[in-house]
């Protein structure tokens, strides 16, 4: 009959005609006068006054079957098809609700049954994209200035082509790149709500984590003097720490000086390395402090004991610390060793410079500090040992010597003499281990 659907019923959770249900006109085939099929049984609210009028829904639920609930499940579908389109006639919702129906399966008998789902996205004029924030999770803290990955899962059932993916941060807006994959590296410290955004034109869809960007407290270690050093009356000390900030954004490093009494004592410097003047300190115990700071105000802080003793009339130069610096950095590099590089120079001695030469070139430098002369009135007799004896000996007036050492082990002595021919105690004066392998 024109303008007529006939609705069947479907077997729970399977694909076949419900037992009680009509065959339709070509019995036994379920491909005749039957159009669609929907679900035959449903769970209803009870009513518990039955043909004595309405009463409102009790807390129980019944199972109830027939046709007689089918045929007003398929007619939801229908309305529900009208209310995503309502431009769409008589016609084209039975259309929509046939041509989006589930048909035949491994399972199933019947002709077609209700899709309400597809039925209602085909109205709607396509899919509706899916944005899934994959990464960062919520509830993350990230170091401030650190790069933070940002990835999300989206699709579309009508392909992606023209979807439009974009991040944002409720604290810094528009962040990453236009994709599903990027990063950011540098949010605002703070709490951000970071959201994927994906759009095809029709609709739009997002989802959102929490995260927090927080600022990390600088490091600082004093290496030069050590702490417990002794030191002579009268001479330079040299000072030196190492500092770093995880989130880059190091401000500055400020030394102070105080006496037994911790009360300072009025030298104050900036910087990774400074000196304290000669003749400035009496013989006495003294505490060192190097305090660094970052931009945001956040700080650390070390500090070494020291003790200044009187000195003898010419005590000689003192070596406080020696400290090798590769002058290339390689990624493998350790604490056990350094690793090879082409080298400049012909350590294999056959005359030519080429891939057969493999040294690490190196700068080491001295700190030292004497009772009455200058750094700049010292000499410097540098001597590399390896295992088979002398490698070679250098002589320099400043306190740094730059060398190219092969492969092995090797140990750095430095002998310091002042104006007067006094020489530093090689019983006191640090060594170096220098250790150089190959990559392959």
């Amino acid at each position: 009959m024109p303008g007529v659907v006939c609705v069947g019923g479907l077997a729970n959770d399977r694909g076949s005609r419900a037992g009680s249900s009509g065959w339709g006109s070509e019995r036994p085939s379920d491909d005749g006068s039957v159009d669609i099929y929907a679900p035959f049984g449903m769970w209803v609210h009870d009513t518990p006054a039955r043909g004595g009028g309405v009463t409102p829904p009790s807390t129980q639920a019944d199972w109830v079957q027939g046709t007689s609930y089918s045929s007003p499940f398929a007619a939801g579908v229908a309305a529900l098809i009208k209310a995503a389109n309502p431009r769409l006639g008589r016609d084209e919702i039975w259309e929509v609700m046939r041509d989006t129906a589930h048909t035949k399966g491994p399972f199933g008998s019947v002709n077609r049954w209700v899709n309400a789902f597809g039925a209602a996205k085909r109205a709607l004029g396509g899919g509706v994209p899916f944005a899934d924030i994959e990464s960062p999770t919520g509830g993350r803290r990230f170091s401030l200035g650190q790069s933070i990955p940002l990835g999300c899962e989206v699709d579309d059932d009508d392909g992606m082509d023209d979807v439009t993916i974009t991040w944002s941060s409720d604290v810094d807006g528009a962040i990453g790149a236009e994709s599903s994959s990027t990063a950011v590296t540098r949010l605002r410290e703070g709490v951000h709500q970071i959201t994927c955004t994906a759009t095809d034109g029709r609709f739009t869809v997002s989802d959102t984590v929490e995260i927090s960007v927080g600022n990390d407290a600088p490091t600082v270690e004093i290496t030069a003097p050590i702490g417990g050093a002794r030191l002579d009356a009268g001479a330079t000390i040299w000072v030196r720490a190492r500092v770093g900030d995880a989130n880059g954004n190091l401000d500055e490093v400020y030394w102070q000086l105080f006496n037994s009494l911790s009360l300072p004592t009025g030298w104050t410097a900036t910087g990774p390395e400074a000196t304290i003047p000669r003749d400035h300190l009496a013989a006495g115990r003294y505490t060192l402090v190097a305090t660094a700071y970052d931009t945001e105000g956040e700080r650390a802080q070390d500090q070494v004991t020291l003790t200044i003793q009187a000195a003898p009339s010419n005590a000689g130069p003192s070596v406080d610390a020696m400290v090798v610096e590769p002058l290339t950095t390689h990624d493998y590099d350790s604490s056990s060793g350094l690793f090879t590089e082409s080298c400049p120079v012909d350590i294999s001695r056959d005359g030519r410079v080429d891939h057969q030469d493999l040294c690490r070139r190196v700068r080491i430098t001295a700190y030292v500090s004497d009772d009455h002369d200058p750094v700049s009135l010292l000499t410097y007799r540098w001597t590399i040992r390896d295992e088979a004896g002398v490698v070679a000996v250098f002589n320099t007036t400043v306190p740094t010597l730059v060398f190219d050492f092969p492969l092995g082990n090797f140990e750095v002595r430095l002998v310091v003499t002042d104006s007067a021919g006094v020489a530093s105690d090689p019983d006191n004066t640090p060594t170096k281990t220098i250790n150089v392998v190959t990559l392959f």
